[in-house]
């Protein structure tokens, strides 16, 4: 039996374990731990395309823009993470926003 895949979005602090306790005092919704990276991941509630998660993650992180730059100005990477399971992956215009106004990568990956 093969289970449908859905799209996952995900904003990933790579080595961020380090700013782990000032993300928390920053953020009420939750970065995860991977390893040695915190992620805040969209819930499957978001929507299950790319664009309705990117938009749900942008929402939630938008006011936080200058605590994206200070990441970034401290030498933390940040990126968003795209991991997709269709053919194609569309994102609406809107859907670059979270990258372009947080000042992070993008990373696009597609999985089978």
């Amino acid at each position: 039996m093969k289970i449908a895949l859905r799209d996952v979005v995900e904003v990933r602090i790579v080595n961020g374990t380090a700013a782990l306790d000032f993300m928390r005092k920053q953020f009420r919704a939750p970065f995860l731990e991977d390893g040695n990276d915190l992620v805040f991941r969209a819930p499957a509630s978001a929507g299950s395309s790319a664009g309705e998660q990117l938009n749900w993650l942008y929402a939630m992180l938008e006011t936080h823009r200058n605590l994206f730059r200070q990441l970034e100005g401290a030498g933390l990477l940040t990126v968003c993470r795209i991991r997709f399971a269709g053919r194609t992956l569309v994102l609406p215009p809107e859907g670059v926003r979270l990258a372009h106004f947080l000042h992070i990568a993008t990373e696009i990956e597609h999985v089978d």
